[in-house]
């Protein structure tokens, strides 16, 4: 026999008082895997992954991310950074999770963003255990997700308005870009201006007490005139290290032809560092974007 109230078998949640509280809904049919805008799931231990993609006007975005965490604080976890200006937009955080069943320890987070426009770095990193295929205590309720994955929240979001990329070799607007990817590094590469073009410089280095040991420069292929530095004075914390700088700036060049220059110093580059990475590891060097004219 059913039970009385027929009509309410299920589940309902209220709130006790709405003026503490702030709830959010999701809409029934929020996106599956298979939409996702990033995906960076099943996760291995040691691992530090990333994946750039662009969007093209605001956007809000839902983040489903799981990882390991401990006494306030997370040990796998991921991040967001903006490449426009290289600070870190979201951040896994302890406080914001809630247990993703199976140990203590697995963490979940289930949240809506909004980004304004502009090109971005996901990022997820793992230390030496407890993580997809390798756990020393029991896994979260679905341990394939071990990572973070972004959706759209609006499901009337334009198919265009978002684009995936590998890295940010593969923006089409790049014009040049030197990796400082091992010590003792001397790294050049020509390029072409065929008109005056604005060109948004993102670059991260190493330096301390006003004096850069990683860093780039641009110079005038024709007359060897260095046009542009990233000096100490141009820089501000990365993240990670106090000693991790990153440059974010536009800049105007005239037609010519010139060449990109990256050097680093004897310790602290994508291969080993000798201290905790900035923000965003995978872009440490120089990345010449060139800016759409309105």
């Amino acid at each position: 026999s059913p039970p009385k109230n027929s009509g309410e078998w299920g589940i309902s949640v209220y709130v006790m008082n709405t003026e503490e509280q702030e709830i959010q809904t999701f809409p029934d049919d929020s996106p599956q895997q298979g939409e996702s805008v990033v995906n960076l799931t099943r996760v291995g231990s040691r691992s530090l992954i990333s994946k750039a993609f662009y969007l093209k006007d605001k956007a809000r975005l839902r983040i489903v991310a799981q990882g390991e965490g401990r006494n306030g604080k997370m040990r796998d976890y991921s991040w967001i950074v903006d490449v426009n200006t290289g600070e870190k937009v979201w951040e896994m955080e302890y406080q914001h999770t809630i247990h993703a069943g199976g140990a203590r320890k697995n963490r979940l987070i289930d949240e809506v963003i909004q980004l304004p426009s502009g090109v971005y770095m996901v990022y997820f990193k793992t230390n030496a255990s407890h993580a997809y295929g390798d756990w020393n205590s029991k896994p979260p309720t679905d341990p394939s997700q071990w990572g973070i994955a972004l959706y759209p929240f609006d499901r009337k979001m334009h198919p265009g308005a978002v684009r995936q990329y590998d890295g940010l070799s593969n923006l089409e607007a790049v014009i040049c870009r030197l990796v400082g990817d091992k010590d003792n590094l001397e790294k050049q590469k020509t390029f072409t201006l065929r008109r005056a073009t604005t060109i948004h410089v993102y670059g991260l280095g190493e330096g301390m007490s006003d004096e850069m040991y990683d860093y780039g420069w641009i110079e005038n292929l024709q007359t060897r005139e260095v046009v542009w530095i990233m000096d100490y004075g141009s820089t501000r914390w990365a993240g990670g290290a106090r000693k991790n700088r990153v440059v974010a700036e536009q800049i105007i060049l005239p037609a010519g032809e010139y060449v990109l220059h990256y050097t680093t110093d004897d310790s602290h580059s994508q291969r080993k560092w000798n201290a905790p990475p900035p923000n965003d590891p995978s872009n440490y060097g120089i990345t010449l974007i060139k800016v759409k004219e309105e």
